[in-house]
Order: C-alpha cells, then sequence, then structure tokens
C-alpha cells in the first residue's frame, strides 16, 4: 500500500495541514526568542549623543556574551574633578 492510501485509509488526507503550520511558526518564534535573549540584539541609535562614530537612526546588532567579565582595576576608573 502507498503512503497515501494509508493515510486515507486512517483518515489522514492532508500531509501537513494547520497543526503543521502553528508548530512551524511557534518554532520560529521560540529560535528568534533564545537568539535576540542569549546571542545577538538590534539596537537603533535614537539620538545625537554617539555622533560622529553613529549617526541618528542607524541600526546596529550587539554580540551578547563576547566581552569576559574582569575586575575593575584603579587605574582604570577615572573621574572628572
Amino acid at each position: 500500500m502507498t503512503d497515501v492510501a494509508e493515510r486515507r485509509k486512517r483518515g489522514q488526507d492532508k500531509a501537513g495541514g494547520w497543526g503543521e503550520t502553528i508548530r512551524t511558526v511557534v518554532y520560529a518564534v521560540l529560535i528568534a526568542l533564545v537568539v535576540r535573549t542569549f546571542a545577538i540584539e538590534p539596537f537603533n541609535i535614537p539620538s545625537g549623543s554617539m555622533i560622529p562614530t553613529l549617526l541618528v537612526g542607524d541600526y546596529l546588532f550587539v554580540l551578547k556574551g563576547t566581552a569576559a567579565p574582569h575586575r575593575l582595576h584603579q587605574a582604570n576608573c577615572r573621574h572628572a574633578r
């Protein structure tokens, strides 16, 4: 018996249908959330505070977890007086 004939016999005429579509959308949303939470995050530059390096309206992606945490030494902390 062929695969199509077996599905018809069990009452499953459609190969995927809405169930497969919903499952695919749920998987895509979960993958996007995991990537955005742990790997990269998009940002938009809203003001001109970073001109000339970045312009207002620029988009950039920030890689999360690339900088290893380190101790701050007193020489690294300089206060304006």
